[in-house]
């Protein structure tokens, strides 16, 4: 397959357009600026008689991707369809599909229409779209999915039974390494906690950043019986915690357990050794890790 470079662009109504670099249909993709960037703002604080400054920080720029597009007919028609797909100030995705030297790459990210502008002159009539994406990474298409403690099929249908057959294990791994190899630190994780018998106060650890995310305390326990679900999130703008009661059917936040030393765990560059633990009942979790990695640039 021939190296290729394709945008989609799909609005909130769901209406789509595919632009590429090959062919006009309708348009032709001539540049996507804004997508290869990087940008960070940091933060220096100077102070008085002292030669240059202090760090104090730095964060991810809003990103400003501008869509420069070419079309060589049916040009009122093909404007409204750019009309139609880019409504000011509305919400919309961009994926970017890229195959490159073999190696194929496709991420997404979620952008707002801030302008649509156009020659209007010319055989080739160009336009450029400007999308302002507040969250400035690019992720990937499917979460990645890791099980840490939980029952393992030992064999697949089609199948024929044997008297005391093993159908599956527990598998009891308390420490799982999620490798982490792009250049963004604090990707949030989704943790889904299942009880199979009765667990007090349990907890989420990361090792390498010595972070432990505490749910309940010796004066505040936390408890779950058989069949309960405890949902975790730590994604920024969504730390949750939601707990299931199997008895009444019932979901509730239950943030008001969580210690105040805790910390919600985030993956960061490189190695992250995620790990659970409890008071009691650490062997009745069955534990499932969900999380998406995202990226500095397209």
């Amino acid at each position: 397959m021939k190296d290729f470079r394709r945008i989609i662009c799909t609005n909130k109504d769901g209406y789509s357009i595919a632009f590429g670099e090959k062919s006009f249909s309708p348009f032709l993709l001539v540049d996507a600026d804004g997508c290869y960037e990087a940008s960070n703002s940091v933060t220096v604080s100077e102070n008085t008689m002292i030669d240059g400054g202090s760090y104090q920080g730095s964060v991810a720029s809003v990103r400003n991707i501008v869509l420069t597009v070419a079309d060589i007919s049916n040009y009122v028609e093909n404007r409204n369809l750019l009309y139609r797909l880019f409504k000011a100030g509305e919400a919309g995705r961009l994926v970017f599909h890229e195959l490159c030297d073999g190696e194929e790459t496709k991420r997404y990210t979620d952008y707002y229409v801030e302008k649509i502008g156009g020659t209007g002159k010319n055989g080739c009539r160009q336009y450029q779209v400007s999308l302002i994406c507040p969250d400035p990474f690019f992720y990937d298409m499917e979460d990645v999915r890791v099980s840490m403690a939980a029952w393992i099929s030992d064999f697949t249908f089609p199948h024929a039974f044997r008297k005391w057959e093993e159908l599956g294990h527990r598998s009891d791994v308390r420490l799982q390494d999620i490798r982490n190899d792009t250049a963004t630190d604090r990707i949030g994780i989704s943790v889904s906690v299942y009880a199979n018998g009765a667990v007090r106060n349990p907890a989420i650890v990361h090792v390498e950043k010595n972070q432990r995310l505490q749910i309940g305390s010796k004066n505040n326990p936390f408890t779950m019986s058989s069949g309960d679900r405890l949902q975790i999130t730590t994604g920024t703008g969504n730390k949750h915690l939601y707990y299931t009661d199997v008895a009444t059917g019932t979901e509730r936040d239950i943030s008001q357990y969580l210690t105040e030393d805790s910390e919600f765990v985030q993956l960061g560059r490189g190695d992250n050794t995620i790990g659970y633990d409890a008071e009691s009942g650490a062997g009745n979790m069955t534990i499932t890790i969900t999380y998406r990695l995202r990226y500095a640039g397209a």
